[in-house]
């Protein structure tokens, strides 16, 4: 398992971060919404939704919804968004973490998470599209080089320490030692992107704990929705990996609050 996540991770990180440098931001947003699409899809297995011709609804209308996003940026009402998902994600994060319950197989279509996941993907794609264009492709690296080292740490450190679950009702595998794990790799993503944008470090600390938070957030959340649908993996695109949301849940809950914490520190306008 890690010797297929490692080949595939060597193989899509370099095309990735050559995409952000190289391409003008139109079409990195392109690209972009194909990951995103892709993401979409595989929505609908967690929702249940199997129906041929319910399966495109949520691709058609998360384009629809990217075109008109794209080509009438607000960007006062796009912070506003993105305020608003970190707020719905630092509670939730917190309701996923304290929950004691077991939870339910939940049998049947489920629209209400299909429309939300597809909400939360918007946002990430326009955050993302938000930072590539006002702050510059360096902040978007930075972002995921902050979602990998804290995905790698907790992975390491919980294989390695975990004993403690973090929240075994909706994530067995997810331990208190992997999430400090997680907070000492975004310690040292802190120290590296002070030093890389010239920014205080009293800024990129909390960044990274904030980031860190919020990121096991969307990991849960994840969890939460495909436990109750009783699958393991939201898709099978990436060896190793899983599915694409398998790959970007904790993006999910991270880029709108990092993009909101650039306008915050003054990198975007």
């Amino acid at each position: 398992m890690l010797r297929q996540r490692l080949y595939t991770a060597a193989l899509l990180v370099p095309l990735l971060l050559l995409a952000i440098i190289t391409l003008p931001t139109h079409w990195l947003a392109g690209l972009l919404s194909l990951i995103v699409l892709g993401g979409t899809w595989e929505l609908n297995q967690i929702a249940q939704i199997n129906q041929p011709q319910h399966r495109f609804l949520a691709p058609a209308a998360l384009t629809l919804m990217m075109a008109v996003g794209y080509f009438t940026q607000d960007f006062d009402e796009l912070y506003r968004l993105y305020g608003l998902v970190t707020l719905f994600w630092g509670g939730a994060t917190l309701a996923l973490i304290r929950r004691n319950r077991p939870l339910l197989q939940v049998i049947g279509q489920r629209w209400g998470a299909l429309l939300v996941g597809s909400l939360l993907l918007l946002t990430t794609w326009l955050a993302m599209v938000h930072i590539h264009q006002a702050a510059g492709a360096d902040w978007l690296i930075s972002l995921l080089l902050l979602i990998w080292a804290v995905d790698t740490g907790a992975y390491f450190a919980g294989h390695a320490w975990g004993k403690r679950k973090l929240a075994p009702e909706v994530s067995p595998g997810k331990t208190w030692e992997g999430a400090y794990g997680a907070m000492v790799a975004a310690w040292l993503w802190a120290l590296g992107a002070a030093w890389w944008h010239s920014v205080p470090l009293f800024t990129t600390v909390p960044l990274s704990l904030i980031i860190t938070w919020l990121s096991i957030g969307g990991d849960l959340g994840e969890s939460l929705l495909k436990r109750q649908a009783q699958i393991k993996d939201s898709g099978n695109l990436l060896p190793g990996h899983g599915g694409i949301l398998d790959r970007i849940d904790s993006l999910l809950a991270a880029a709108p609050a990092f993009a909101l914490a650039l306008y915050l520190m003054g990198q975007m306008t």
